[in-house]
């Protein structure tokens, strides 16, 4: 049986696009599939070896060493395809090509580049515009030596050679025969970035214009000063729950109910690209409140399955969204927007593509 292995030092075993989407999809297809990441016991689930990789607490440490002792770790598996999951692990991948006979897959989620322009632990803008440029060059270097580059968005076909497109999208939810009206949700990081607080106070004040409102809060805080004052909300509000880190398979139940779901990203990253978690509504039937970036209303709003708003006018946003629930007519045409969209935006329709790609490696 072919062997493949999957790596991340910093994604958890159990994230939607490595392993429910990428590895299982491969164990179903025949494949032997094992998986080196963070996780808590070494265990086989769906067809997936999980071997469990110690995550350094200090960020430093971890891009210095982690690739050379992923690298100690996955050579061990003698699989005959790797396929890695961070730009921290290009090392990794560089090795595995040197030192085995294996071929080595890049898997590119995000434009990891501009990702620093972003990164609060750089202090200095100028730095945060140095190292972008010299990670660019350190990429674009050695994704050239890897067998393939997997990449999520059609336009980094043109950046990476050897590249196969296999969207980042989601895997078709069942969701409620009958949605809750009242129900939004959010799941995901919570922070700055993403707009956590303004997303807090939109639903406040969409609760002072319809009190029937409830709103469930799933994911962790990156900011713990952000933490403090939606906390601090909460506390005030007991129409919000937050329940903390679920793992996204847990959280299945309270997205067939939702109504809506909230997606008010405010990163340069997500200006241009839609982000995954607008088609993980989509796929559970829920409707995205979303920020009305150009590229956002490009596709989303002209296809109509969703609402979009700009989070830093929280009482524009409020009215909106009040305006869509009172509209039984508008509700029911996003309604079937969404029938329409969920097959075109699903991890079925993208698979195929991951499969092919392999299919080369040996």
């Amino acid at each position: 049986m072919n062997h493949v292995c999957h790596i991340s030092s910093v994604h958890p075993a159990l994230d939607t696009r490595v392993f429910f989407k990428e590895c299982r999809s491969l164990a179903q297809a025949g494949y032997s599939v094992t998986l080196i990441a963070i996780h808590d016991k070494e265990e086989t689930r769906d067809g997936v070896h999980i071997i469990p990789f110690a995550k350094s607490k200090n960020r430093l440490k971890r891009i210095l060493f982690s690739p050379f002792k992923m690298f100690s770790q996955a050579r061990k598996q003698k699989a005959q395809v790797y396929h890695f999951h961070d730009p921290e692990l290009l090392i990794t991948g560089l090795l595995l090509r040197i030192f085995t006979r294996a071929r080595v897959i890049y898997d590119i989620h995000e434009d990891y580049s501009k990702n620093f322009i972003d990164k609060p632990w750089i202090k200095s803008l100028v730095m945060r515009k140095f190292a972008s440029k010299v990670f660019y060059f350190i990429e674009r270097t050695l994704c050239r030596l890897m067998s393939a580059n997997i990449v999520v968005l059609p336009h980094w076909k043109e950046r990476y050679p050897k590249s196969v497109l296999v969207r980042n999208y989601p895997m078709t939810e069942p969701a409620a025969e009958k949605k809750d009206e009242s129900l939004f949700v959010f799941v995901g990081t919570l922070g700055s970035k993403r707009s956590a607080v303004e997303m807090t106070d939109i639903f406040i004040k969409l609760s002072q214009l319809e009190p029937s409102v409830r709103f469930v809060i799933v994911g962790v805080f990156m900011e713990k000063s952000v933490e403090s004052i939606v906390m601090e909300k909460i506390k005030q509000n007991p129409s919000i729950r937050y329940l903390g880190y679920h793992p996204f398979d847990e959280v299945k139940g309270i997205l067939a109910q939702a109504r809506y779901g909230f997606v008010l990203y405010s990163e340069i990253k997500y200006m241009e690209n839609i982000p995954a978690k607008m088609y993980e509504y989509l796929a559970s039937g829920v409707i995205p409140i979303f920020s009305s970036f150009d590229q956002y209303k490009y596709e989303v709003e002209s296809e109509g399955w969703g609402i979009g708003v700009n989070p830093k006018n929280t009482e524009n946003a409020a009215r909106k969204i009040f305006e869509v629930m009172a509209d039984g007519d508008r509700r029911a045409s996003i309604d079937e927007n969404i029938k329409r969209y969920k097959p075109v935006y699903s991890w079925e329709s993208e698979k195929e593509e991951l499969l092919a790609c392999y299919a080369q490696q040996f």
